[in-house]
């Protein structure tokens, strides 16, 4: 769904969506002209991924805390796929779409008692409110959309 497309969304979850869609495209923009080898690169070192692997976490995770914690929509989800499993350009074109469309259709029929609901967050462990999910979802896919940076930077670097 395009980005200026018309939502009657709460002020609260227009403003998450307009954080996810600046770090979504903002991924995007670092894998840009890349073939799905470079995708599939990882740097030397211990516990690294590939830019593919990170993308492809960045909008599970999302897509898991939105429509499955919050939206109530079972999600089947493999966590360590998406940190091991090769990725080809096409399927990450066609999980940012899946993204788009779920996660912006439950973003639009939040109430302001759902934002107070509690849910459980996605490594378990307790309880948390709707809007807390929302601002920690912000924060994590934020925090791999720098290391996909990083890891953009250290494949630019190969001779």
């Amino acid at each position: 769904m395009p980005d200026d497309a018309p939502t009657t969304m709460r002020p609260e979850a227009e403003a998450v969506w307009e954080q996810y869609q600046r770090i979504v495209g903002e991924i995007f923009t670092w894998a840009d002209g890349l073939s799905d080898a470079q995708l599939n690169w990882s740097p030397t070192g211990k516990d690294t991924n590939t830019l593919g692997n990170l993308i492809s976490h960045t909008l599970g995770a999302g897509l898991f805390a939105v429509t499955d914690r919050i939206g109530g929509q079972p999600m089947a989800r493999d966590r360590q796929a998406e940190f091991t499993a090769p990725v080809t350009r096409e399927m990450l074109n066609q999980r940012r779409a899946d993204f788009d469309t779920r996660v912006r259709d439950t973003l639009t029929t939040l109430t302001p008692a759902d934002l107070a609901r509690v849910v459980s967050p996605p490594a378990g462990g307790g309880e948390t409110t709707v809007l807390k999910l929302l601002v920690y979802t912000v924060a994590h896919l934020s925090q791999h959309m720098g290391q996909v940076i990083v890891t953009r930077k250290l494949l630019d670097g190969q001779p």
